[in-house]
């Protein structure tokens, strides 16, 4: 994986957290 995968990824884990709380 690429490190911007990677941070894509973290940042869309993120938004998605963000959103739940």
């Amino acid at each position: 994986m690429t490190d911007l995968k990677k941070r894509k990824i973290r940042k869309a884990i993120a938004r998605r957290t963000k959103a739940v709380e």
